[in-house]
């Protein structure tokens, strides 16, 4: 769907009630896992989208896509571009990553959008990170 058309259906959406909105695999470029040429994926690469959408409807607009910095979070928030972050793979791959940043390191989230844990679910297996960190680098494994 084009945004245009995104920001038709949210129109509508919020008219019927429905709120907040949650935008993901908008534009022509994206998929469920993210643009369809990886060298596209940067973070937070579906906020462009958010805020256009945010502008055409009066309910709350939870931005999404790729976002792992708090920073960035912050900013999108403080901006005006979202309301609120909607998060996935970081809690697959760090469930305490809230309890991390509250704690004090606020360093990104270790996911890495690698779709590991998307491709399993595909498979109805149970949602888990399939990377792991090893001495060496990180390894990427397939489950």
């Amino acid at each position: 769907m084009t945004v245009d058309d995104v920001s038709e259906i949210a129109a509508v959406l919020a008219t019927g009630g429905i709120c907040p909105i949650q935008l993901s695999c908008v534009g022509a470029f994206y998929t469920l896992f993210g643009p369809i040429a990886k060298d596209e994926w940067h973070e937070g690469y579906l906020i462009q989208y958010a805020s256009r959408i945010k502008e055409a409807v009066d309910v709350p607009i939870m931005a999404v896509g790729g976002i792992r910095d708090l920073k960035m979070m912050e900013d999108v928030v403080a901006s005006g571009k979202g309301d609120l972050i909607s998060l996935c793979r970081p809690f697959i791959r760090e469930p305490e990553l809230i309890n991390r940043w509250l704690w004090g390191n606020t360093s990104p989230s270790q996911c890495d959008s690698w779709d590991g844990c998307l491709r399993a679910t595909e498979r109805r297996e149970k949602v888990r990170c399939t990377v792991t960190t090893r001495a060496g680098g990180r390894q990427k494994k397939r489950a």
